[in-house]
């Protein structure tokens, strides 16, 4: 990741760039492993060209949406630039390459925009893109990233030794990718306490969501099957207080259970103000 004043529109290429000479300098048998971060796309969008044309705005497709694609675009040009070192470099058959996000984007969806105040799929449900692995093809199954790194370890033959696999949330889900299987059973938490106004959590099956607001008192309950949107709220007061309580003590046990991380050293101003710019403090 680089970051700094200045470079927002640039920065996607300025990390690929300083990531390539990174890996140009190691010994070509050296194994390696490399986590390449980019800031965009994210809000707030940097000037693009437009690549996409003039879209119309409207409830669920604001004049934003172009920015956003075009963030996209360069990120993805980017990716394509360490693809193609891999495949010059003769590591393209030898390379696990993973693709994934940390979050989606609203635009309108749900009457909102951007993200953080909603835990909606299309703000959760992400890409995940994994080139390397004994299968190929699309996974209907629901899996989370919190399984990444147990599945990669689970791969690379690298046995997760105590006391880390007790601490950890995710499994590996390689068991799953056979032919024939398209679920996993797994259920994925999420929770976003986005500025003083928003406490959400959410629970998230193959076939079912519920959004409990901890902070507005009141859960939805969706059925993704019928309704992969989430516009159909089917909770009653009865189930949305019940899920409610449910989640909020989910919340309680976890953050008990959580192990103290000690001490933590003073957030540099710099950095505040950066996350200020991207939505993430409060002024």
């Amino acid at each position: 990741y680089v970051g700094g004043p200045g470079t927002d529109d640039q920065r996607p290429r300025l990390t690929m760039s300083e990531a390539l000479e990174i890996l140009g300098k190691r010994p070509p048998a050296q194994p390696f492993f490399l986590t390449v971060f980019f800031m965009n796309p994210h809000y707030p969008y940097a000037p693009h060209q437009q690549r996409f044309g003039d879209k119309g705005a409207g409830p669920s497709n604001p004049g934003p949406i172009n920015e956003y694609d075009a963030e996209i675009w360069e990120a993805d040009e980017q990716v394509g630039r360490l693809l193609d070192f891999l495949a010059n470099a003769g590591h393209a058959d030898d390379t696990i390459v993973v693709f994934s996000s940390d979050h989606g984007e609203e635009f309108g969806d749900h009457g909102k925009r951007f993200h953080g105040d909603t835990l909606y799929d299309c703000a959760i449900n992400v890409p995940l893109v994994i080139a390397g692995l004994d299968r190929v093809g699309r996974f209907p199954g629901l899996v989370r990233e919190v399984d990444l790194m147990p599945t990669l370890l689970d791969y690379l033959g690298i046995e997760i030794e105590q006391p880390l696999a007790a601490q950890m949330a995710g499994v590996s889900v390689r068991r799953f990718l056979e032919p024939g299987v398209d679920a996993t059973g797994l259920i994925a938490h999420s929770q976003s306490r986005f500025r003083d106004n928003t406490h959400l959590v959410s629970e998230r099956s193959e076939s079912r969501k519920v959004i409990a607001d901890l902070q507005g008192g009141r859960a939805m309950i969706f059925d993704l099957v019928a309704d992969p949107q989430e516009y159909c709220d089917l909770a009653t007061a009865e189930t949305s207080a019940a899920e409610l309580a449910r989640l909020a003590a989910w919340e309680s046990e976890l953050e008990v259970a959580a192990p103290d991380a000690g001490p933590t050293e003073a957030v540099p101003e710099e950095v505040l103000e950066r996350l200020r710019a991207a939505g993430y403090l409060g002024d």
